[in-house]
């Protein structure tokens, strides 16, 4: 079935469809203005507030445009839109007015299938006007997260709608979180697609929040996508500009196009763009408008984007409530989990530790460093003036590229067979049918991670010795397939006996710190150090650094070279293509290093379409590159013999 076919169905993971929606704020739905969107900048859908009018309705279905639909499913919640918002947004907020529009979202879903969504659970885990009256998740992460579940499914008619399949109510929902934390917990909820908000300094970066994000939709087999506010909390204000088109309040159009081609190329299938002026009063396109002309463009040029080749995910317990750190909300820089509720365990300390080694500074996100403004008149002054806002819109780094997954511990076999290493990070437990699960995907050849506190003393036919006696401390450890020694934080271990596993690591003492035990086509690797950190919680040990470096080694397609920097890697039929991201204010010099395909084949720029030089190996193609400031590039490698293995040879 093709993607944009009638039906009520959401669709899967793996299908490749997208839709660039712009946000219109309010009814009635100026057409006009929708056509000059679509056709200048290439929008090909609208977020639209209801109530939606004949005149609208027509434009869409005439068009073929997608529509996302912002509408609260419960009286109570567009009550409280109106009186705390900014406006009578839904008018009347009443059971009716839900039904009414359900009417008109069934028709266009009827004529459009799934380039239409109804927004029925918008920033649900973030806004104010959800959290009136709600309660504080308390007591144990099981009891938290089902006061807080309950708290939507109790809703009525939400609660009815998620309760149904998109057959039975003749439309797909969609729910937009602002927290990572809520991604795989609204697709259990039953919606059929959510968007994670972006761009926005209170809720986070945009490379943990793919992270999280596309592992629950790979996890429940659903689409995904980005919303990207246009709220700055800096200038408390969208982005707006001058009659010259300086930027006056908000983002840089830099930090916007970015967030673009990086959503883009990680694979969402909507990105939503809330209110931001693309096209000015006097009709001239702002440089926002010029940004996502250009990326529309490109999404154009490039329908066929191949899919990001993630092979390794991080695996937490269901009811674990983790928020990645960033810079602007009090609790979220707390040592906390459920919106911060319950302090951090050990584990969580290990997720925390594990983020800052593949999302070098995603922290920093939100915060302003040395910034030369301490109002927001000062900032919104400063900017007329000429001021560059890119030094203080920080965005971090990739170790590993953003090509890792988060999925939860309760992942069906179906989902897990889609990753060769699986890392398991936090309070989850290898145990009951989890344990199961995961055995016999290590059996069909996958590669799992764990630390010993996360497993059983029974279970030494699954990790390879015996079962352990005492507590050992050390400094240092060594990595034994090449000897090279690194200084470590004070770490405590537990001293095992292998019978069948080989060890990877010690402490220079002899003692195990990571062994590796063959199962089937698989292999288990256990860590005996106490979550793979220091003592004091405070940092990942270099040497589980050294095991993620060679894991993830052995299945990469690409290798970037040169200082740190952002970049991912995706595979299509005949080309590896890699996205690299300079978020730094220094040119980047460095290089991709390809495998070398059989036959003919070149190295393409995407953004410029442009032919690049490489040199070869006897195995491998080189493309140096160099990106100018807050700029990137996609480079691939097109291979005309279509020779590119999906997994490369183990090293």
């Amino acid at each position: 079935m093709k993607p944009d076919a009638p039906t009520a169905e959401a669709g899967s993971f793996d299908e490749d469809w997208f839709l660039l929606a712009h946000e219109r704020v309010g009814s009635p739905q100026p057409v006009a203005a929708l056509d000059d969107v679509a056709k200048r900048i290439g929008c090909n859908a609208f977020d639209l507030w209801p109530p939606l009018t004949d005149e609208a309705m027509k434009f869409l279905l005439d068009g073929g445009y997608g529509l996302i639909v912002y509408l609260p499913g419960s009286p109570k919640m567009l009550e409280r839109y109106n009186t705390e918002g900014r406006g009578p947004y839904f008018t009347p907020p009443s059971m009716d007015f839900i039904e009414t529009e359900a009417r008109k979202i069934r028709t266009l879903t009827a004529a459009l299938g799934r380039k239409v969504w109804w927004d029925v659970m918008p920033e649900f885990d973030s806004s104010g006007h959800w959290w009136v009256d709600r309660p504080r998740p308390s007591g144990t992460r099981q009891e938290a997260y089902r006061q807080w579940r309950d708290f939507y499914l109790q809703l009525e008619p939400l609660g009815r709608y998620l309760r149904q399949t998109p057959e039975e109510r003749g439309f797909n929902l969609l729910a937009i979180c602002g927290l990572p934390t809520a991604t795989h917990y609204a697709y259990g909820m039953g919606v059929e697609m959510t968007l994670l908000e972006r761009h926005l300094e209170s809720i986070g970066d945009l490379s943990t929040g793919i992270c999280f994000l596309r592992g629950a939709a790979r996890q429940y087999d659903r689409p995904w996508g980005i919303d990207l506010s246009n709220w700055r909390m800096a200038s408390n204000s969208p982005t707006e500009y001058t009659e010259d088109m300086r930027l006056s309040a908000g983002w840089s159009a830099s930090h916007t196009r970015r967030h673009l081609f990086i959503s883009y190329m990680a694979g969402a299938n909507v990105i939503r763009l809330e209110p931001l002026v693309l096209i000015a009063g006097d009709g001239r396109v702002t440089p926002s408008g010029e940004a996502v002309r250009e990326f529309a463009s490109f999404t154009k040029r490039h329908a066929d984007r191949g899919r990001p080749h993630v092979f390794a995910a991080l695996m937490l317990d269901l009811y674990h409530g983790f928020a990645p750190k960033c810079g602007k909300w009090q609790w979220s820089r707390t040592e906390t989990v459920w919106r911060g509720s319950i302090p951090y365990s050990a584990g969580d300390h290990m997720v925390d530790n594990f983020l800052n080694v593949a999302f070098p500074e995603h922290w920093k996100s939100g915060t302003t460093p040395g910034a030369p403004w301490a109002s927001f008149a000062e900032f919104r002054k400063m900017l007329a003036q000429g001021l560059d806002p890119r030094p203080y819109e920080p965005m971090g780094t990739t170790r590993w590229g953003d090509n890792l997954d988060v999925v939860l511990s309760n992942a069906s076999v179906e989902a897990l067979a889609h990753y060769r290493t699986i890392i398991l990070l936090g309070d989850v437990r290898l145990e009951g049918e989890l344990k199961d699960r995961l055995r016999g995907w290590v059996e069909q050849g996958g590669r799992l991670v764990v630390s010993l506190p996360q497993v059983d003393a029974g279970d030494a036919e699954l990790l390879g010795f015996a079962p352990w006696g005492g507590q050992g401390e050390g400094s240092r450890s060594r990595w034994l397939l090449d000897g090279a020694v690194y200084e470590e934080p004070a770490y405590t271990y537990t001293m095992v006996e292998p019978m069948t596993a080989r060890v990877l690591a010690d402490t220079l003492q002899g003692d195990p710190l990571i062994t590796r035990n063959k199962l089937g086509t698989g292999e288990v690797i256990v860590v005996t150090a106490d979550h793979l950190q220091s003592t004091d919680c405070q940092q990942l040990l270099r040497i589980g650094t050294r095991l993620v470096d060679w894991l993830l080694a052995r299945d990469a397609l690409a290798e970037v070279k040169g200082p740190p920097v952002e970049y991912l890697v995706s595979l299509g039929p005949g080309k590896v293509i890699v996205t690299v991201v300079n978020n730094s204010g220094d040119t980047w010099h460095g290089s991709v290093v390809f495998p070398r395909p059989t036959g003919s084949y070149r190295a393409v720029e995407w953004v410029a379409d442009e032919v690049v030089s490489h040199d070869e190996t006897s195995r491998e193609a080189v493309a140096a590159v160099s990106i100018p400031p807050y700029d990137l590039k996609i480079i691939a490698l097109e291979a005309t013999a279509r020779r590119f293995p999906s997994w490369p040879a183990e090293g």
